[in-house]
């Protein structure tokens, strides 16, 4: 990891409205209750009222804090998809993160970076050769082509590991000094 670096998007709660969506819970008129939690351990809980076009914060007694608003666009197959509109800068966005108070912002307003922007080189790439093994389904040192894949997608994907390998490794010794 770098030094100096930006806060992690991974740091902070996030408001997703692709889980929203997901779980059924941007119908209008419902009442949410968000909790974060890690291995059982509730940290945060807030609650929502969700309107036709905003999403309202509320306290615990269900008094609304503040709104943030929902705006839609069309796709190309039908129906529409929602965003939340960023309530510091008006940016359309499907993840809203938490501030110190519990003020939803974009990642842009939080100032956040992503994990992955972080990474030195060397990680960056062994990141890339991890990605392209596990899409060759390799689960030991001398993996085989996968019976459900071409012979020319296997080869490609072999020589890309090993590509990001050799790369890796060339910038693992210039980081080292070797």
């Amino acid at each position: 990891m770098k030094k100096n670096r930006k806060p992690l998007t991974i740091e902070r709660l996030e408001l997703s409205i692709y889980r929203l969506r997901r779980d059924g819970f941007l119908k209008p008129g419902g009442f949410i209750t968000w909790r974060w939690s890690t291995k059982g351990k509730v940290y945060a809980t807030l609650r929502f009222t969700v309107g036709e076009d905003r999403l309202t914060i509320c306290t615990a007694s269900w008094k609304p804090k503040y709104d943030i608003a929902l705006t839609r666009t069309n796709c190309t197959t039908g129906g529409t998809r929602p965003w939340f509109k960023c309530p510091a800068c008006g940016r359309r966005c499907a993840i809203l993160y938490a501030k110190h108070d519990f003020h939803f912002t974009c990642r842009e307003c939080c100032d956040l970076s992503y994990e992955s922007k972080n990474l030195s080189d060397a990680w960056r790439l062994l990141r890339q050769s991890q990605k392209v093994q596990r899409k060759l389904d390799w689960h030991g040192p001398d993996g085989e082509r996968p019976k459900w894949m071409h012979e020319t997608t296997y080869q490609r994907l072999v020589e890309r590991h090993e590509d990001y390998d050799r790369r890796a490794m060339v910038a693992m010794a210039k980081a080292l000094k070797l």
